[in-house]
């Protein structure tokens, strides 16, 4: 999260400025992941509903949406 920043002025004293702008940017981070989270639990409350959880995925470019090693990806048949 500090790599390469600096948080202490050249006095060696904190440098309140770079503080208060982590602040701020960890406050914004934290209301937009709040966001995403209702936002996921209402469509996972859809899907329940419809009894949809078990359905294939499809983007919109066609491709079959799976789950691989390394996360989630698109694939072409």
């Amino acid at each position: 999260m500090f790599d390469d920043d600096t948080l202490f002025s050249f006095s060696g004293k904190p440098s309140f400025s770079a503080l208060v702008g982590y602040y701020l940017s960890s406050v914004g981070k934290f209301n937009a992941l709040g966001h995403s989270k209702e936002l996921y639990d209402e469509a996972r409350k859809e899907l329940i509903a419809k009894n949809s959880l078990d359905e294939i995925a499809i983007d919109r470019n066609g491709r079959i949406v799976v789950a691989t090693e390394d996360g989630i990806d698109a694939k072409t048949l």
